[in-house]
């Protein structure tokens, strides 16, 4: 089993990954990280299933538009 540790920098690193792919718009490797099942709710957009409406979602509204990033201590293992 991980340490708490461990498991903070697989998870920032894992994290790094992810918002790289979404501040790149690279909608290939944002899907990589997202399960086909995927439900994700919005709060003004409501509900969003499956990974490829998130990934069109993220094409259509966000690219371009927003960055996002982890900010460091906020969040604990």
């Amino acid at each position: 089993m991980a340490s708490p540790e461990e498991l903070t920098r697989t998870i920032t690193a894992l994290d790094a990954e992810l918002f790289a792919a979404y501040n790149k718009c690279d909608l290939a490797e944002f899907a990589s990280f997202l399960a086909e099942d995927l439900e994700f709710y919005h709060d003004q957009g409501g509900l969003s299933l499956g990974r490829q409406a998130t990934v069109d979602a993220l094409k259509n509204n966000v690219c371009g538009k927003l960055h996002g990033e982890l900010l460091l201590g906020s969040w604990r293992a």
